[in-house]
């Protein structure tokens, strides 16, 4: 059985005086008596990268953050858990030690906030794997408090790491976090599985199947918006990759539309890919993380997903050149309440041409009125800036003077009509 940290001292800064005491972590060994069974709701399971696990009940599954780990966040009584988050990274194949590298990573998974209190450690061996549990509470630039505590899973191959927060301003609430850990998130790290130890994957074995190349489409209408009272013209974008060994990825992979390796990307994280199966007319989705879903195939020519049919598109060869624009204008009013009227809109051309070079120019304005009747406008037009583009495989990457290349997707829609990025290309 691990020792536990009976007391909580404050580092550099005013954490809060009453929480000065963990509550006893009955960590694995006795926490872990609450079975799965004991969750009273129908269990969800859930695989992101190499862990197979039960999200626990009022957890609602997020998806990824920027920075590629899973984010689920806590959708029960606030009163039992106030911004409770749990984040799950994408693991690793390290020989770094499993503590330091827990501790390095554990500085990377909450940005603005700073430990303000020393690090808790504790250690259990759960079936045989080294659990490390890293606890600690850090302060944010709000000057709020979180307790934060952080799982790292030893397997022989590859470290694993999971991520708990809750905001707390009291001892109770202290002691509400840590009963939160023992209730749900314990048992879900007892449960878990791992795809490197044998556990099989979610969305099984893909079927050799008879979809190919990339289907795209898009759909327009007006939605009622609740909030301005009045109508709102809204396109909606639907984008698939089909590869005949029966898998698929929702939009264009990075490496375009070749075969992917698809062991490698559901080991990095990713979630918008899995098998399919084409069985009379339905198309059968069953993604890597476990989700389904089902398109309706309409009369063998087009695919049906919500309001958006999407038909199968051709991608220009590696090398195309091409002239054209993309002309995108975003406005966004002043706020409710703000005692303004008018607001910001913003312009951007880019200009490809024929020679692989690309042209991008942006201006942003401003103009409205106040209460007074008094009105103002404003604006500014950025330099024009020279970059380079290559087409290859179903992508473009965009190469820009100063900065890192951008990569999007590139499809005929019809003829030699071109899209990038669901933005549409108009003749040169």
């Amino acid at each position: 059985m691990m020792q536990t940290a009976r007391t909580l001292r404050a580092g550099h800064g005013p954490a809060p005086r009453t929480i000065h005491r963990w509550l006893p972590l009955l960590l694995l060994l006795t926490a872990l008596a609450v079975p799965l069974g004991a969750w009273a709701q129908e269990p969800t399971v859930r695989q992101f990268a190499n862990l197979i696990f039960t999200l626990p009940p009022d957890w609602e599954w997020i998806g990824r953050r920027d920075d590629g780990r899973l984010r689920i966040n806590y959708d029960g009584d606030r009163g039992r858990c106030r911004n409770c988050e749990i984040l799950i990274d994408r693991g690793n194949s390290t020989a770094m030690p499993i503590r330091a590298w827990q501790q390095a990573l554990s500085r990377t998974f909450f940005e603005g906030t700073v430990p303000a209190s020393p690090n808790q450690w504790h250690w259990e061996a759960n079936g045989g794997r080294p659990i490390h549990v890293l606890m600690r509470v850090a302060r944010d630039e709000r000057g709020r408090n979180w307790f934060e505590a952080f799982f790292a899973v030893g397997l022989p191959t590859r470290h694993e790491l999971l991520a708990f927060t809750a905001e707390i301003s009291s001892q109770a609430e202290l002691d509400g976090a840590v009963a939160v850990i023992n209730a749900d998130i314990l048992p879900m790290i007892e449960a878990m599985r791992y795809e490197s130890e044998g556990a099989a994957p979610l969305a099984g074995q893909p079927v050799i199947g008879t979809l190919r190349g990339i289907w795209y489409g898009t759909a327009v209408y007006n939605r009622y918006n609740g909030l301005t009272g009045m109508l709102e013209l809204v396109r909606d974008t639907e984008l698939f990759t089909f590869f005949p060994g029966g898998r698929f990825y929702k939009g264009v992979p990075a490496t375009g539309v070749d075969p992917i390796n698809y062991k490698s990307l559901v080991r990095q994280g990713e979630l918008g890919l899995g098998n399919y199966q084409a069985m009379g007319d339905q198309v059968q989705l069953r993604y890597s993380d476990g989700r389904t879903a089902t398109l309706q195939m309409m009369n063998g020519a087009a695919i049906q997903s919500g309001r958006v049919a999407m038909y199968p598109k051709k991608v220009p060869p590696a090398g195309y050149r091409f002239a054209g624009t993309i002309q995108s204008v975003n406005y966004t009013s002043f706020g409710l309440g703000s005692g303004l009227t008018g607001g910001v809109s913003s312009e951007r051309n880019q200009v490809f041409r024929m020679d692989g070079t690309v042209v991008d120019s942006k201006f942003v304005g401003v103009s409205g009125s106040g209460e007074d009747g008094g009105g103002f406008s404003g604006g500014s037009t950025k330099p024009e800036t020279v970059g380079r583009y290559e087409v290859l495989n179903g992508r473009i990457v965009i190469t820009p003077p100063t900065g890192e290349p951008m990569s999007s997707w590139i499809l005929f829609d019809g003829g030699t009509n071109l899209v990038i990025g669901e933005e549409p290309v108009k003749g040169g």
